[in-house]
């Protein structure tokens, strides 16, 4: 028996399910999906249990050891293979699991008792499996790297999946035989990895107790430095695998009741949770592990900016050494040498400075924008649902008459889930009355953007374009004021405009604000912060200018004109 095995590095997707459970139906379908994924067999991963609760243990495993996927040991491998009383699932001895289990048990070991070569494979299988993808090291384990038969549960905290993964040195796991498919990324560890993960792949022989009949696998597939994780369902010949179970007459009923309604027939080991959420169908899931030289850029750009100010800084204080040995030189490639200037010069005036008060205040200023920055840093690493925002619309009417004025606004936004689902979201305000209409307004906008977020895995094209376009024509004088918010899922932007108008005039504004960049919606969001900190530091180094010359009109400092 191998303790562990390393299939070394894997250059494309990788295909990971578990739990076929005996059931010939569901391992069938899932090899067939294999290959229209056209993944090969090196690159699929078994995460334990072959045989249980169905009816075709014998057809299940010739099946699996002959279709080349990498098979990782179970409990039930286990069991079988070293010939143990019971299944060793972990199951209390006074739980109905275990019952059901003593079952099912006895019908594997009597369909495989004449087949020791099945038996020898299972007993050799490795207990863990180690592999490389996307520069990250995976561990593939049964239960949990503390036990084979350990339960984890989508309801386990943070600190139980950190304990668990604490006891192997790795960056993700993946897992099976808790039955329920789930993933979650935790913070890095002591020893300087960046965020690891925790990956349930699920399984493939009985449902995932969620009220339907699906089985589930996952597929990680890298997407250069960064790593996609998809949990998908797929349906199989349920009924026919139902009649394989009650094709034997000593097999309990109970599992193919299971396999048709969705619910597992006990729950007496379920945590609370768990137990709450039975028939609740689950939701197809889609995660994007960031690389740790991405997750990192933030701060490397927070280092940059506060170089940068710095330097700034030092190039100012020397523009004033300059100005100090002749206050008319400004110091450029061709300026000539300073001590020629010291020596022709006459003496100069005090050099004006900067108080101790105002650099503190300048230095609030570029704090406050290295803040922002990594503010907007800690609000990207949300990465638990890939949204691609495709539309945004802000319509907004004003209609006035001689007596009274309406100010209605509708603001509309829609999105397209990773499934496909498109959501829409409208709300509409309205306020004041009218009875004669002589004049309307119509204030529109429209920002459309085709990006991802940080939890896609490709790069795309950002392109944003907002115009704002403001006609008012009445007959009396009116002020309007109209406010349009955009809202996301870490901030909110509000633009806000106030328009007056005269008797008998027209007006018409029109705003254009563009944005095109090339990237994830991770690097879209660090580039428009970027933009407001370099204007923002553009308006200091301006007001430093100006305080400098009303105290030397004749000095210029920072380059700013």
């Amino acid at each position: 028996m191998a303790e562990s095995m390393d299939l070394g590095r894997m250059d494309g997707s990788v295909l990971l399910f578990g739990g076929a459970y005996s059931n010939l139906q569901a391992l069938q379908a899932m090899l067939r999906i294999r290959e229209e994924l056209q993944i090969p067999p090196e690159r699929c991963i078994h995460t334990g249990d072959v045989v249980a609760y169905c009816g075709q243990p014998l057809e299940s495993t010739e099946l699996l050891r002959s279709s080349g996927v990498w098979c990782l040991m179970g409990n039930c491998e286990e069991s079988v293979g070293l010939a143990k009383a019971d299944c060793g699932c972990g199951f209390p001895e006074d739980s109905a699991c275990n019952t059901f289990s003593l079952n099912w048990y006895s019908h594997v070991t009597e369909q495989l008792k004449d087949h020791q070569e099945l038996r020898a494979w299972m007993a050799g299988l490795p207990r863990r499996m180690f592999f490389q993808l996307a520069g990250r090291r995976m561990a593939v384990v049964h239960g949990s790297p503390l036990d084979i038969s350990d339960f984890v549960w989508p309801s386990s905290s943070d600190q139980d999946l950190e304990k668990r993964m604490d006891a192997i040195d790795c960056d993700g796991v993946v897992c099976g035989h808790s039955g329920i498919p789930f993933c979650r990324l935790l913070e890095g560890d002591k020893r300087g990895r960046g965020a690891r993960l925790w990956l349930n792949a699920g399984v493939i022989g009985m449902p995932a107790n969620d009220g339907t009949a699906r089985s589930w696998y996952a597929l990680l597939t890298p997407r250069g430095r960064d790593v996609e994780i998809s949990i998908r369902p797929f349906d199989y010949d349920t009924e026919s695998a139902v009649e394989s179970i009650a094709a034997h007459s000593k097999l309990l009923r109970v599992y193919g009741n299971a396999l048709q309604t969705g619910i597992w027939p006990s729950h007496d080991i379920l945590p609370i949770e768990e137990q709450m959420h039975s028939g609740v169908a689950l939701e197809p899931q889609q995660l994007l592990w960031a690389s740790q030289r991405q997750r990192s850029a933030g701060w490397l750009l927070v280092a940059a900016a506060a170089t940068a100010a710095v330097a700034a800084a030092a190039l100012a204080n020397f523009q004033m050494v300059l100005a100090k040995v002749n206050p008319m030189a400004i110091f450029t490639p061709n300026s000539p040498h300073p001590l020629f200037l010291q020596q022709h010069s006459p003496k100069p005036a005090p050099t004006p400075r900067l108080s101790a008060k105002e650099l503190s205040a300048d230095g609030m200023r570029v704090l406050f924008l290295l803040l922002l920055l990594q503010g907007c840093v800690a609000t990207s690493n949300d990465t638990s649902e890939d949204v691609n925002f495709t539309d945004v619309n802000f319509t907004g009417n004003e209609t006035e008459d001689d007596t009274s004025s309406t100010t209605s606004s509708t603001v509309t936004t829609s999105w397209t889930s990773s499934t496909g689902t498109t959501t829409s979201e409208t709300s509409t305000t309205s306020t004041g009355t009218s009875s004669t209409v002589t004049s309307s307004t119509a204030t529109s906008s429209t920002a459309t953007s085709s990006t991802a977020t940080s939890s896609t895995a490709t790069s795309t094209s950002a392109t944003t374009s907002i115009t704002f376009t403001t006609s008012n024509t009445t007959t009396t004088e009116t002020t309007t004021s109209s406010t349009y918010t955009l809202t996301q899922t870490t901030r909110t932007i509000t633009l806000s405009s106030t328009t007056t108008t005269l008797t008998n005039t027209t007006t018409t504004t029109t705003e254009t604000l563009t944005s095109t960049f090339t990237g994830s919606w991770y690097r879209v969001r660090l580039t428009i912060l970027l933009d407001l900190i370099v204007g923002n530091a553009y308006a200091l180094a301006e007001d430093a200018n100006a305080r400098l010359a009303a105290r030397a009109p004749t000095k210029k400092l920072w380059g700013v004109k």
